[in-house]
């Protein structure tokens, strides 16, 4: 997997299913606790944040196809563009598998719970910032992630070195 695509799938795993854990169930969910995941996405605005997170991906791996294809952003754009739409049917089929995971992890009790919480003020204030707190947390652990690889790399090379080995 490309640090793109592991970047990617991070943002779109914390947009749309934010942080959390709970009791952990091996059985599959029932209807009932099916439908109280889905009411706890639809409180956490998870169809919203998924509109916004495909966007996102192809402008970023638009973006990095402009880079090594700079003659090519006009066509890319266009292509990207037109192919966006096709890919907003299937909202409904990755939110249905992030209910049966929170269905699996959480009782009705429990999702009912932090569907209130997301339903106040606070957890409306939470939602409105998820994207901003998203990107700023991709930004911080791709910063980190990039130092700490420089630094490891270094001292990797540095080892081998001493050990007489060219790298």
């Amino acid at each position: 997997m490309t640090r793109i695509s592991r970047t990617l799938a991070v943002v779109l795993l914390l947009a749309l299913m934010g942080q959390g854990a709970g009791a952990a169930s091996a059985a599959e969910p029932d209807a009932e606790r099916l439908a109280a995941a889905r009411d706890m996405i639809a409180a956490t605005d998870g169809a919203k944040q998924f509109d916004r997170i495909i966007p996102l991906i192809a402008n970023t791996m638009r973006d990095a196809m402009i880079r090594t294809n700079p003659k090519l952003e006009k066509p890319l754009t266009e292509v990207f563009d037109a192919m966006l739409a096709g890919f907003a049917d299937r909202k409904d089929a990755m939110i249905s598998e992030i209910a049966e995971t929170y269905a699996r992890l959480f009782t009705v009790s429990e999702l009912k719970t932090i569907a209130d919480f997301y339903r106040s003020d606070v957890g409306r204030k939470f939602v409105s910032n998820l994207p901003k707190l998203t990107s700023e947390g991709v930004r911080i652990g791709r910063k980190w992630g990039e130092i700490i690889a420089g630094e490891l790399r270094a001292k990797v090379r540095n080892e081998m070195r001493r050990r007489g080995h060219k790298i």
